[in-house]
């Protein structure tokens, strides 16, 4: 997954015609990150209150 968002990353630079920078690695970890939160969050609503309760305390941090 990460070589597929950092070359579209490289593609997206390339049509701006913008040098990538050395700070690819960070934009990559920060979008995996924030697709981690989304998803955790849309799967945690799905379940409603009586399944989130379900889980244990230290998951939903």
């Amino acid at each position: 997954m990460e070589d597929r968002l950092r070359e579209a990353l490289f593609v997206q630079r390339r049509c701006e015609r913008v040098e990538p920078t050395g700070r690819i690695e960070r934009i990559v970890a920060a979008a995996r990150a924030r697709a981690d939160r989304v998803f955790c969050g849309q799967t945690v609503e799905c379940l409603g209150d009586l399944g989130a309760g379900r889980l244990p305390a230290w998951s939903l941090i």
